[in-house]
């Protein structure tokens, strides 16, 4: 399946192997653990942006999660159906242990840090006060 890409910055860290997350919509239940993800920058159907393969990766883990760029906060979820919260990050103080972790999730999705990632969101119109339903993709074997 595809999985597109708009920003120059994210080709070069999938290449190099720095960025081996994404946060996806998945209102179909499209993806699932195992699925070969076709990378791509910029949609292929779209040929005046240029688009081009970068590589195929599996998935090799998905989280259930519920993002909240207003509210600083990654909830993640015991299963698909997004319920029953087994760990939450919350940006509760600049120095907290939780804001290492959400600069840490930023950083394995190609942003510096979490105010990066939570801006880019926000330009893009994740600001919907409940927060966003997601899949954190991973295709970085551990």
């Amino acid at each position: 399946m595809i999985l597109t890409f708009s920003e120059p910055k994210f080709e070069d860290l999938i290449i190099r192997g720095e960025k081996w997350t994404t946060f996806r919509e998945d209102k179909k239940n499209r993806w699932k653990v195992g699925v070969t993800a076709n990378l791509w920058m910029h949609n292929p159907r779209n040929v005046r942006l240029n688009p081009h393969h970068i590589k195929d990766e599996i998935i090799h883990k998905i989280e259930y999660v519920v993002i909240n760029f207003v509210k600083n906060e990654i909830t993640y979820c015991l299963n698909e159906n997004y319920t029953g919260r087994y760990y939450k990050h919350t940006l509760k103080s600049k120095f907290s242990d939780d804001s290492l972790k959400l600069d840490h999730v930023a950083n394995v999705d190609g942003f510096e840090n979490w105010e990066e990632m939570k801006d880019w969101f926000i330009k893009r119109g994740y600001t919907d006060p409940k927060g966003y339903k997601m899949k954190r993709l991973i295709f970085h074997k551990f």
